[in-house]
């Protein structure tokens, strides 16, 4: 049990961090670590000294963040430099921001789009609101007219810039279709290529991760770097020393958000277990990410994405192998498939609760989507890389980016294929309680390991019978969007009286998903699909267009 012996001090400062980013006080924080650092030193002393010393130093050093956070003085013109690039929303433009001596990162959000790369150092001028969530700081920048670029990018951070920015020119000159928005995606991480609908669909369907650097990413490039080192001959230090300088150049290029980092220091810790010529498990190297990650930056703490990408990792490293010996029963299949849906499974299984928790929905086909997009990731990454490191040379970038498009259209094709259908997600069955609804996936995550380690054979057969019955039952022919009479409204008590199959909202509302009105008239914001179930304008379709009389009421998908 030697692996698991860092867990308890992980699981300690991760919940005194949350704990006092939640209270703002050091106070419950210590008690709370005093307490569970004497239950653990009655089982083993040393474990409660250090997950004591481990929960203190945290407490300690959160403290000192939110003290510096409460205490800041905000001003109405502020001078930020850009972190994120900026990304289109329901109510605007949004990126985040840092600004000297502040120890969060700032989102701003502009009614209009801002002209502002990573690394601008730029003028706001504007509000600051709070928005009263757990973190580290709530603060949100309203701008209130033009942010003004006052330096470009200086350094590296230019440098990284202007390799991504070329990079997406070269993918957008040579590409179209889904591969556009992938492409700089699964490489770089740069999402600004990638449609609002094209997002919903990734994410509905388990596939938003891809367009994340994570640790497959870093898996991919150590891996291949030791490899090509091996056949030019080099040792197995001399093969670490270079996947460790490749990592590094991938990081710098790419950035350091918290999945970046997140990615990074697994990949480092795994490299110094080889380094050393030792076996560290990789439980334990989890738990000295966790640690190392929440005293540099204790925000995380508060973070779905870390909580996603532990609870991935940490679903892989323990349940992979029990469904995976349940799985390889199953003569009839390849190895290498079986040891696919295994890790696929392992990972649904054990981010379920968090999903359900951060969206209020789960993907019922993320298992199937990641299934069938993962051959083709690692060609897509690789090559990628080789186009981004070739990208200044006449004819390779292109050549290499024409080679992968077929492969980003595939996951588009599938993400296509298994979304935008009522079976796609399943929402949340507590609307009124998030927290029952949580509860139930956790169930539901039980039920579903425990069939597939027990009777594994009948799980995959009632979970493929389940999915086929819900398509025939629910699944309805679509029509295009411009076969349809759409009409535009600038808010949504102008629908009264008007005659439509489908109305669009074009001012910011509370709403953010379709709704329709209570004569079952669909109603959109600010965009509306390509294509439109029949069911949804049935009424219209058969009894003519009606006339709504009353504004848009809730409706579930």
């Amino acid at each position: 049990m030697t692996e698991l012996r860092l867990v308890p001090s992980a699981l300690v400062v991760w919940g005194c961090t949350w704990l006092c980013l939640w209270q703002r006080t050091i106070w419950w924080p210590l008690i709370a670590c005093a307490v569970v650092a004497v239950g653990l030193a009655i089982w083993q002393p040393a474990q409660g000294f250090l997950a004591g010393c481990m929960g203190a130093c945290a407490t300690a050093i959160t403290t000192m963040h939110i003290t510096r956070v409460d205490m800041w003085q905000w001003g109405t013109t502020v001078a930020l430099e850009v972190v994120t690039p900026v990304k289109q929303t329901a109510s605007g433009w949004i990126f985040r921001a840092h600004m000297h001596g502040f120890p969060a990162e700032v989102p701003v959000l502009s009614k209009t789009q801002p002209s502002v790369e990573p690394g601008d150092h730029v003028m706001v001028t504007g509000t600051v609101s709070h928005s009263g969530s757990i973190g580290l700081s709530d603060a949100l920048l309203r701008a209130e007219g033009p942010i003004t670029v006052v330096s470009p990018p200086t350094g590296w951070s230019a440098i990284s810039t202007h390799i991504t920015q070329h990079f997406q020119q070269l993918v957008a000159a040579h590409t179209d279709g889904h591969a556009t928005g992938l492409i700089p995606a699964m490489v770089l991480g740069d999402t600004s290529l990638q449609s609002v609908q094209n997002v919903e669909l990734y994410a509905t369907t388990g596939l938003a991760h891809l367009s994340a650097v994570s640790g497959g990413n870093v898996a991919i490039v150590t891996s291949w770097t030791a490899a090509l080192a091996a056949v030019v001959g080099l040792g197995p230090r001399q093969r670490v020393i270079a996947s460790m300088l490749a990592l590094v150049c991938f990081v710098a290029v790419v950035g350091t958000e918290p999945s970046v980092l997140r990615a990074a220091v697994m990949g480092m810790v795994g490299l110094v277990a080889v380094l050393t010529y030792t076996r560290t498990p990789t439980i334990h190297a989890l738990s000295i990410a966790i640690i190392g990650l929440l005293l540099w930056d204790c925000s995380l703490a508060t973070h779905f994405g870390f909580a996603l990408s532990v609870a991935a990792t940490a679903g892989i490293i323990t349940l992979y192998p029990a469904i995976y010996r349940s799985l390889a029963i199953v003569d009839v299949t390849p190895n290498i498939v079986v040891r696919a849906l295994a890790i696929a499974i392992a990972a649904d299984i054990s981010t379920m609760p968090i999903v359900m928790l951060m969206s209020g929905k789960i993907s019922a086909v993320s298992v199937l989507a990641n299934l069938l997009a993962a051959p083709v990731v690692p060609i897509i990454t690789l090559i990628g890389l080789l186009a981004v490191l070739s990208s200044w040379l006449p004819v390779v970038p292109s050549f290499l980016i024409n080679i992968i498009e077929p492969c980003a259209d595939w996951i588009g094709l599938v993400a296509t294929m298994l979304g935008g259908h009522t079976w796609t997600s399943i929402d949340q069955p507590f609307p009124e309680s998030r927290g029952l609804s949580t509860l139930w996936a956790i169930l539901g995550a039980m039920w579903l390991l425990t069939g597939f380690v027990v009777k594994p054979k009948l799980t995959l057969a009632t979970i493929s019978c389940a999915m086929v019955a819900t398509i025939w039952w629910q699944y309805t022919p679509t029509v295009p969007t411009t076969e349809l009479n759409v009409v535009t409204v600038a808010e949504e008590e102008e629908i009264a009286g008007k005659t439509a199959e489908v109305f669009v909202v074009t001012q910011r509302s509370r709403r953010t998903r379709e709704t329709m009105t209570t004569d079952g008239t669909p109603v959109y914001y600010a965009t509306v699909p390509d294509r439109i179930s029949t069911d949804r304008i049935w009424h219209d379709r058969h009894h003519g267009s009606a006339t709504s009389t009353s504004a848009p009421r809730s409706w579930r998908r």
